[in-house]
């Protein structure tokens, strides 16, 4: 499980049993300094939902405006392939792209490619 607040992303480390949940900074993490974030975790409608809690105001880690994006980019170009195997990767590159940076100006769009993963 992955918790976001742009540009952090966080993964889940541990649950508790009386229902807090800790989330790890993953930039953090890499550089030795653990930051949390914590949740509380309950039961609603049979799905398990989270209510954020507290997160670290200041990270040892640096990410770029867009490495949570970058992320989520990946995540969308995987599950793109594994829905449409036999499609061409350069065409699922494009579609996923375009999806992506439809909306975004044109600074934050060359930002943005210059991040992400190329199609190669």
């Amino acid at each position: 499980m992955t918790l976001v607040i742009p540009p952090y992303v966080f993964h889940k480390k541990k649950v508790y049993k009386n229902g807090r949940v800790s989330f790890i900074c993953g930039g953090c993490q890499r550089l030795d300094d653990l930051r949390y974030a914590w949740a509380e975790k309950s039961q609603q409608d049979g799905k398990e939902t989270f209510k954020l809690k507290s997160w670290p105001e200041e990270h040892s880690c640096c990410p770029t405006s867009n490495a949570h994006l970058v992320r989520e980019f990946r995540a969308a170009l995987y599950a793109e392939v594994h829905a449409n195997p036999t499609k061409p990767v350069p065409s699922i590159y494009d579609q996923v792209l375009d999806m992506f940076t439809k909306v975004m100006s044109a600074e934050d769009k060359l930002a943005f490619i210059n991040e992400a993963p190329s199609a190669r």
